[in-house]
């Protein structure tokens, strides 16, 4: 039976994780209330007078209760200090649905509870100033809209935890102190354009500008964390300037997405696209028959993209993006420069075929495919890139031979190894298979591997095959060698800074890759993280062989953006210096085939997109790692 030995560090990790994960909402309310000078009052809508949220007056008073249980009415009406929920759910109440402020009110905060399963709508020609405490949206709540104007008092949430989207057609506005963060699993659908002037984080969730109006005409900046979407969508209204044209977005995975017109062309400006850590995916989709176009960096110059540690970006085949100033690299040869090794444009979720090419601009400033490649062979150039298609077999390198190419694209049929004949995509001559032999290093200049629609299968030691896979180094034959070695080296000539190197790999859905060579580090200044995207397997453990089970050789840190990272020893991960972030999670899995022990000082972190981590082995796993972050992560044995 496997067994799976978790230490005392990383269960108290866990265990305040799901305290956070399960209490956030209240424990945010908790610290804001202990933090208010004035104790809050709660007010529950019962609409037992009318509609409007400022009557006081008649026989029935107001139309609120201070208790969620039975009608019992207040004095007065919600003020600064106060916390609003819709709605008392006491049978006949709540009554009057369609509300109305019917004065300016400022509340503390709004909450649509979980028993709000008709509709509310919220309007007038007043407006409703919300301060620290947000909007609060609960699992379980109907479809409402707040059609009044909506200024922001303070910087805030808006949290939608529920299924339905929260419909938001009035204006919202507020000064550049203030700003929004959205939060939660659902939807918030801005429909008119909001003149506020502060930052807009998407912490989690969804946020669509929509309709003929939808728009942030005037928010300093946006950012997007792993997994959130920001929708840009004209399918029910066009509207051309959704965004501040030199508001710069800054995504650590995230989605932006654009839904063109199906009546006439869209367009959109921003400013520069900051490529944080995390994968991030611009799509464009334009309306039947029409045109759909979004620009990086146009306003006053600004550069079109910046790009920080562990991030990646891919751009959809789709409509046309524009970035007109850019600054690409690999300029020797004009015909092979390319925005960098962490930029692809193309597909790579495709069950059948994915078409991934490196992304370049060509002279019109859009956002292209490169339109060529050199064909790998045993003596590249150092401003190649370089495609391994299988086409002319594999390709050998010398035992001791260094080879330079600006990027490698791995793909094609290489087979399935088997006891007379185990071929991969790229290898080295050795003269022992059974000993790291080969020597020679292959270097990437712009630290990008790509590798997309591959034939072959990885055969694995006491586990199933792996169709789609190509190799760089040894292909397992069948039955597997357990004494099989890696061969080779890869590193990477790409620095982010002057004591950083980045190899960048891209794997689609249907581009598994083993990398059964050492991963090193390309000098003693620079440490090398190893940074993996795409829905498709990097695969690091040499087939699960039992014997060899060889330590890679990078000492930065490791990056899971998407898709498996698959191991079978904690030495696959590298050698790293003590971290709190050694292995970053931002939506992807760590897979590990054997029981493995990391070293305790190397932290693990996960961002908003969670992390997962699968053991199918048959010995022990200890991870004593301390493991922080924002986002959720879960263990699979």
């Amino acid at each position: 039976m496997d067994r799976v030995g978790i230490g005392a560090t990383a269960q108290r990790a866990r265990r305040a994780r799901i305290l956070r994960i399960i209490s956030r909402a209240a424990c945010a309310g908790a610290v804001a209330l202990a933090a208010s000078p004035v104790q809050a009052a709660l007010f529950y809508w019962t609409g037992d007078n009318n509609n409007a949220w400022n009557t006081t007056t008649g026989f029935a008073g107001t139309n609120w209760s201070s208790s969620p249980d039975f009608n019992n009415g207040t004095a007065g009406v919600p003020g600064a200090a106060d916390d609003v929920f819709f709605y008392l759910n006491s049978p006949p109440l709540p009554q009057n649905l369609n509300t109305v402020l019917g004065a300016d009110f400022s509340i503390r905060s709004l909450t649509f509870t979980a028993d709000s399963t008709s509709a509310v709508t919220i309007g007038g020609a007043n407006t409703l100033t919300i301060g620290i405490g947000g909007i609060n949206v609960i699992n379980g709540a109907g479809s409402h809209t707040l059609v009044t104007n909506i200024g922001l008092g303070a910087s805030q949430t808006w949290t939608n935890n529920a299924t339905n989207q929260l419909l938001v057609s009035g204006v919202i506005s507020g000064t550049a102190a203030n700003t929004l963060n959205i939060a939660g699993t659902g939807v918030f659908n801005f429909t008119n354009a909001n003149t506020y002037f502060g930052a807009t984080s998407i912490g989690t969730g969804t946020l669509k500008l929509s309709g003929a109006g939808g728009a942030l005409v005037n928010t300093s900046s946006i950012t997007l964390q792993a997994g959130t979407n920001l929708i840009l969508d004209s399918t029910g209204g066009g509207n051309n300037n959704r965004l501040n044209d030199a508001a710069p977005i800054t995504s650590q995975g995230g989605f932006i997405t654009l839904l063109g017109s199906g009546t006439a062309g869209t367009t959109e400006t921003v400013g520069t696209l900051n490529v944080a850590s995390g994968a991030t995916y611009v799509t464009l989709t334009p309306g039947a028959g029409q045109t759909a176009s979004m620009t990086f960096g146009a306003a006053g110059g600004a550069v079109s993209f910046n790009r920080t540690g562990g991030g990646s970006v891919t751009f959809s085949p789709t409509g046309t993006i524009l970035a007109p100033n850019v600054a690409l690299v690999n300029t020797t040869v004009p015909a092979n420069a390319i925005i960098g090794g962490w930029a692809t444009i193309g597909t790579v979720s495709n069950t059948t075929t994915n078409s991934l090419d490196w992304a370049t601009v060509n002279g019109s400033g859009q956002v292209v495919p490169l339109a060529a490649y050199q064909t790998l062979t045993a003596n590249p150039q150092a401003t190649d890139n370089a495609k391994a298609d299988f086409s002319a077999g594999q390709v050998t390198f010398g035992q001791t031979q260094n080879a330079t190419v600006n990027t490698l694209y791995v793909t094609g049929n290489s087979g399935a190894g088997s006891a007379t004949g185990a071929v991969s995509q790229i290898n080295w001559t050795t003269t022992d298979v059974h000993a790291v032999s080969a020597t020679g290093i292959l270097t990437i200049g712009a630290g990008g591997i790509l590798c997309t629609d591959s034939g072959g299968t990885g055969h694995y030691d006491n586990k199933a095959d792996i169709g789609n896979m190509a190799f760089i180094g040894p292909n397992t034959p069948n039955p597997v060698d357990n004494n099989l070695n890696y061969q080779g080296k890869i590193t990477s000539s790409f620095f982010p800074t002057a004591t950083t190197a980045e190899l960048v790999v891209f794997t689609s859905l249907t581009g598994n890759l083993r990398i059964a060579s050492i991963i090193s580090d390309p000098d003693g200044t620079h440490k090398l993280t190893l940074v993996k995207s795409g829905p498709g397997i990097l695969d690091l453990s040499n087939g699960n062989t039992q014997s060899k089970k060889t330590a890679m050789a990078f000492t930065g840190k490791v990056v899971v953006n998407e898709g498996i990272l698959l191991i079978n020893s904690a030495n696959n991960l590298g050698s790293g210096a003590a971290a709190t972030d050694a292995l970053t999670f931002n939506g992807g899995e760590l897979r590990t085939f054997a029981g493995l022990t990391p070293p305790t000082t190397q932290g693990w972190t996960v961002g908003t997109r969670g992390g997962v981590f699968t053991y199918t082995g048959g010995g022990n796993s200890v991870i004593d790692n301390k493991i922080t972050g924002v986002g959720g992560f879960t263990y699979y044995e």
